[in-house]
């Protein structure tokens, strides 16, 4: 794969990142107004969506890591082929 694909996934995982942390500020936001106004059922069902939130932002971020390190896989090969035309 070429070098602009790897720094384009990052890119948009990165944006994915972002919005799952968001997403679970909010959830958390929702669960603990719910605890406070005693609705222990909705609270329960606001942290189940969190945490199912929470398990997503982890897969991405280790998607993210892969990625990051075939981009620098991907840039020192290209790198030594650029050096391997030098020599001519």
């Amino acid at each position: 794969m070429s070098i602009w694909k790897y720094e384009r996934d990052i890119e948009n995982l990165k944006i994915e990142i972002a919005r799952l942390e968001r997403i679970i500020s909010e959830k958390q936001d929702e669960f603990q107004r719910a605890t406070r106004r005693g609705e222990e059922v909705d609270a329960r069902l606001l942290r189940r969506k969190q945490l199912k939130y929470e398990e997503k932002l982890r897969e991405i971020i280790r998607e993210l890591i892969i990625a990051e390190r075939k981009l620098a896989k991907v840039k020192k090969e290209s790198l030594n082929n650029l050096d391997n035309l030098d020599c001519w």
